[in-house]
């Protein structure tokens, strides 16, 4: 049986619930071996408060070396004129629409929204 991973859609620009929910638990799944692969998807407006939050870097530079990866919304990212920042990041930068829905139809995929 494949383990199973974590896809996280993150939309929210709301920085308590990132910081207090999605990071937090993020984090905590990846160190306590909860989850053997996770990967956080920056779609929207949470790609805003990611390029203009120093400490929101911080806590994604931290995950990123736990092993976490991020995706980005490519389409979103251009329309914010973000995309080179969060290249520069380390998000992997693209057009999510075909990937969501891949991530959506894997059994193996547990899927959160934020």
């Amino acid at each position: 049986m494949k383990e199973k991973k974590l896809v996280i859609l993150w939309t929210t620009d709301h920085k308590e619930v990132v910081l207090n929910m999605l990071l937090m638990y993020a984090s905590n799944s990846m160190m306590r071996d909860w989850w053997k692969k996770i990967t956080i998807i920056v779609w929207g407006p949470s790609q805003k408060l990611v390029a203009n939050d120093v400490q929101i870097q911080g806590e994604i530079l931290n995950m990123q070396h736990h092993e976490i990866q991020f995706e980005a919304c490519k389409d979103c990212a251009d329309n914010y004129d973000l995309t080179d920042r969060l290249e520069r990041m380390g998000f992997d930068v693209k057009y999510m629409g075909e990937s969501l829905s891949n991530y959506q139809k894997d059994e193996n995929v547990v899927m959160m929204y934020l």
